[in-house]
């Protein structure tokens, strides 16, 4: 409903703002991750939000991370890689999130400035079956050949993270 109505605009930076202001109260060697709204990206001033809420709270721009999901590409997909280059070079990491669900498109690695795949939980869950352990090995496989880290949602028992360890995610 937030994104329907442009509601997750104002809601969306006050999420973003209100992460950065308690992230700086942890230790330094912590980040936080905030996930990101196609709808956020299609505003041409959502990096000068970005920008604005780093500066007024202090967080160093390398502790924020966005995290994108696949559906920020189907509309202007120009628009969303201005924006994600500009977020970029203020020093955010960015995340493919979900990856593996939705509209995947390898072509969004090539083509976009991710710093990081998080691979969807529902391939963690199913690590039992042998084309689940396939897709997690591939995508490690992808992230190191494309010098991205990879991260494996959904880790909830010792058997999932032994199996995201041994494939190299974080």
């Amino acid at each position: 409903v937030a994104e329907s109505t442009s509601a997750i605009i104002p809601i969306g930076a006050w999420i973003l703002e209100r992460a950065c202001h308690d992230a700086c109260s942890w230790p330094d060697d912590i980040s936080i991750a905030v996930n990101v709204s196609a709808v956020q990206l299609q505003q041409s001033s959502f990096s000068e939000t970005v920008r604005e809420t780093l500066e007024k709270t202090g967080l160093p721009p390398h502790r924020l991370e966005m995290e994108i999901t696949e559906t920020a590409f189907l509309g202007n997909c120009n628009e969303t890689l201005r924006t994600l280059k500009a977020i970029r070079e203020l020093g955010v990491r960015i995340a493919m999130d979900d990856f593996g669900t939705g509209y995947s498109s390898l072509s969004y690695l090539q083509n976009f400035p991710f710093d990081k795949i998080k691979l969807d939980r529902s391939f963690i869950f199913s690590n039992d079956q042998p084309e689940s352990r396939a897709i997690i090995s591939a995508v490690a496989g992808i992230g190191e050949s494309l010098g991205l880290k990879t991260c494996a949602e959904g880790v909830e028992t010792k058997e999932q993270f032994n199996i995201a360890r041994f494939e190299g995610y974080t």
